[in-house]
């Protein structure tokens, strides 16, 4: 797991140091780095902007939709210790539904 953290890092340098790099550019960095942390069975999609409010990834767990992500730009802003709170508790969450999706599925 940290090779594939230390790779998406090292992909966000090298597109940052372009200067040129917005929004989208960092989308297949992140969708690389999700597909190596999901569990085997699970498939992240890139959905191309359609509509306001649509979120930009898909997680699925063979063709059932298990989370919807939206990438957001922090605009030089750094996450709080509530923000880094949240998203712990979100990732609690998806690993609980993993867990018993396991269960389901055995």
């Amino acid at each position: 797991m940290q090779q594939c953290v230390k790779n998406y890092i090292a992909d966000l340098n090298n597109l940052y140091t372009t200067g040129v790099a917005r929004e989208h550019a960092y989308r297949v960095p992140f969708q690389n780095l999700m597909t190596a942390l999901l569990p085997k069975g699970y498939t992240i999609v890139n959905e191309p902007w359609i509509a306001c409010g649509a979120p930009e990834y898909i997680i699925l767990h063979g063709d059932v939709p298990m989370a919807f992500m939206e990438a957001k730009d922090l605009k030089d802003r750094t996450l709080s210790f509530d923000d880094i709170a949240h998203y712990c508790k979100i990732i609690t969450v998806l690993l609980e539904t993993d867990r018993v999706m396991k269960e389901i599925d055995v």
